[in-house]
């Protein structure tokens, strides 16, 4: 069976995409942080260390705001296009008496 995708919701794509980018960033800005920690010395220089970690907190914020406006952008710019050219179309098999796990 083909099926075809003729429109994408806006919030939901935004929110999915909001939350895939900020677990991406998170995986990535943990273990920079904990180098940038390790290799700066620690909470030695605590002003530095409250710094970096605020910095961090703000790219992950920053991540969500992008994540959140991109997937927004792309619904609405997915949606323009599916009224003139056809949407994306998905090939789905569907197989009787397959047993459900």
């Amino acid at each position: 069976m083909k099926y075809e995708i003729t429109k994408i919701q806006p919030w939901p794509l935004a929110r999915v995409t909001s939350l895939v980018t900020v677990a991406i960033t998170v995986v990535i800005s943990i273990p920079y942080l904990a180098l940038m920690l390790l290799f700066s010395g620690g909470f030695e220089y605590f002003d530095f260390s409250v710094w970096m970690i605020a910095g961090v907190l703000g790219y992950i914020a920053l991540a969500y705001v992008i994540g959140l406006v991109s997937g927004f952008v792309f619904a609405f710019v997915y949606n323009w296009i599916a009224d003139y050219q056809k949407g994306i179309e998905i090939d789905i098999d569907l197989v009787e008496g397959q047993e459900k796990k």
